[in-house]
């Protein structure tokens, strides 16, 4: 989609932290970024999808920072899609990268 981003994370004391900044264009009215945290494969057993929730406009680019007391580390592939509804599924991905 012509964008960048940066991921960082780390499960430190307990703490599970992902940080996202992306170079993204604004979206549409009404449509918004959302980032996702996943495990496997659609269709697989161990699949599993997690909503980090909506990147929000700041610093000049697109950012969320994400906090879990549980242990995410096996969640390596992170993805930033573009929504029109917040349903807990993945419509449109704009950028995708693996840990």
């Amino acid at each position: 989609s012509g964008g960048s981003a940066i991921a960082i994370r780390k499960f430190d004391g307990g703490k599970f932290t992902q940080s996202i900044l992306a170079d993204l264009p604004d979206p549409e009215q009404g449509n918004f970024y959302e980032s996702w945290l996943v495990r496997g494969n659609e269709g697989e057993e161990n699949y599993s999808l997690i909503s980090m929730g909506k990147l929000m406009l700041a610093k000049g680019g697109w950012m969320l920072d994400f906090t879990s007391q549980s242990d995410l580390s096996d969640h390596s592939k992170v993805v930033v899609s573009l929504e029109k509804t917040s349903d807990k599924q993945i419509e449109t991905k704009v950028l995708e990268g693996n840990f």
